[in-house]
């Protein structure tokens, strides 16, 4: 906003629960951006649907944001738009309900500032307004600490996934001049780690899929030469990029100090599944430079190069593609056995036919599509995940104040042998899984700590 011409006395960025402090008589419009607004995204309505259904925490808070008393005080001289990545979920239906004058969908880098001018000038912004890829040398850098250290290096994806909407977008990366400087922003408003977001961080500086070692390399470390980083991490990352270049993955680590006591917790990459006719079918990118009939064993030897420079992924999966059949599912199966003993997180979700997607004519998947195959992987997942949490939760809760990580450890560690103990039941007979939990409701730490305890 800054950049399209406002001042800072005229933007204010804030919480959801701050809003009464800064909507007031001259304020025009409100800009919303959100992620997961209807509870549709692979975890939100997996966790759902396995959990009894109802709505998720998501939509719980989108409506309670939109129900604000503040809005509600100030709806008649105001306009309200919305945007982000999951605006596709808003129906009109939602938008009338829920009193939102327009949703924005693309970027907003380079026109959202002229949308929100048009609004102040009283102009009625159509329902619906689109906006095309932004030009890299348009996108303005940050002025002031974003949570957490984000700081974006690449964008878009390139691979052509179908179900995915990130491969929608050209793949670029932002030059490290621009990096160094939001890094450095970040720094002074004392965030001591820089936090990468991007769909595959060991793809920075590359055209195509060819990893540029070198550029990567420097940009960890001129962002670790900035005073105050301590940190560098990746929000994201790809099997077959990491098996193109196994030392590149150690060079980090060293750089980096990750260690078996002080191991790396990310990045979060997609697995999808162990059919190589489904990989040929719906994400034939994916495993570029390697073939789809190599994508299970590029998987496993990629978590070996992970797990040997102490990096322990969360690694996602996708039930119920398109023409998915049990012997696709058997394959998936299969390479999971294969990843027994490593060190990771397995996360099965249900497909979902995204907006903007290849895929989003589809029929997205739910509880009811589920064959024993389907049960059996889910459950292959989740003990893996549960073994793996119970060997790693001591270092991971390893610093900090005594007292807190002391409960921090008991409650962890009472969740995981919960989670250990019905396992077995839930194997035999999956209903059980429904039956159990679709009237727990934990609205507050009081109702949670009842349930486990």
């Amino acid at each position: 906003m800054l950049a399209g011409g406002f001042t800072e006395d005229e933007v204010v960025v804030t919480p959801p629960d701050e809003l009464h402090q800064v909507i007031g008589d001259e304020t025009r419009v409100v800009g919303i951006t959100t992620v997961d607004p209807r509870g549709y995204a692979p975890v939100s309505h997996t966790l759902c649907s396995l959990f009894g259904g109802g709505k998720s925490c998501t939509a719980t808070e989108f409506e309670k944001l939109l129900k604000n008393r503040a809005l509600e005080k100030h709806r008649s001289h105001l306009q309200i738009i919305v945007g982000g990545p999951g605006v596709w979920q808003i129906s009109e239906e939602d938008m009338k309900t829920l009193g939102i004058d327009a949703i924005f969908i693309g970027e907003g880098d380079e026109s959202a500032a002229e949308v929100f001018k048009r609004a102040i000038e009283g102009e009625k912004l159509p329902p619906v307004i689109y906006n095309k890829q932004s030009n890299p040398e348009h996108i303005p850098e940050i002025v002031n600490p974003v949570r957490c250290g984000h700081v974006q290096i690449t964008r878009g994806c390139g691979r052509g996934c179908q179900f995915c909407t990130p491969t929608m977008r050209k793949w670029i990366s932002f030059p490290k001049e621009k990096i160094l400087k939001e890094v450095m922003v970040n720094a002074r408003g004392g965030v001591h780690n820089a936090s990468f977001i991007t769909d595959d961080g060991l793809r920075y500086g590359a055209r195509g899929i060819e990893v540029n070692r070198e550029a990567v390399l420097d940009l960890y470390k001129s962002t670790l030469n900035v005073g105050g980083i301590k940190s560098v991490g990746i929000a994201h990352a790809s099997f077959p990029t990491i098996l193109q270049d196994p030392s590149l993955v150690h060079e980090i680590s060293q750089l980096c100090g990750h260690t078996k006591e002080k191991p790396y917790i990310g990045p979060q990459i997609g697995l999808e599944t162990g059919s190589p006719r489904l990989i040929r079918k719906y994400m034939i990118g994916k495993p570029r430079p390697y073939k789809p009939e190599e994508w299970p064993e590029v998987v496993v030897q990629a978590t070996q190069i992970l797990n040997d420079n102490y990096w322990y992924p969360c690694t996602t999966l996708i039930i119920g593609l398109p023409d998915e059949n049990e012997d696709d599912v058997l394959k998936t199966i299969e390479l999971i056995d294969e990843l027994k003993g490593s060190k990771q997180w397995l996360f099965p979700l249900f497909f979902v036919a995204m907006g903007g997607s290849i895929l989003e004519k589809e029929k997205t998947f739910t509880l009811e599509g589920m064959i024993q195959a389907h049960w059996d992987l889910l459950f292959e997942c989740w003990e893996h995940s549960v073994k793996f949490s119970k060997e790693i939760v001591d270092r991971l809760l390893g610093s900090g104040n005594v007292l807190i990580r002391r409960i921090t450890k008991a409650f962890v560690k009472k969740g995981i042998s919960l989670a250990e103990k019905y396992l077995d039941e839930i194997r035999k007979n999956p209903e059980m899984l429904i039956d159990s939990l679709k009237d727990v409701k934990l609205n507050s730490m009081k109702e949670l700590l009842k349930y486990i305890l």
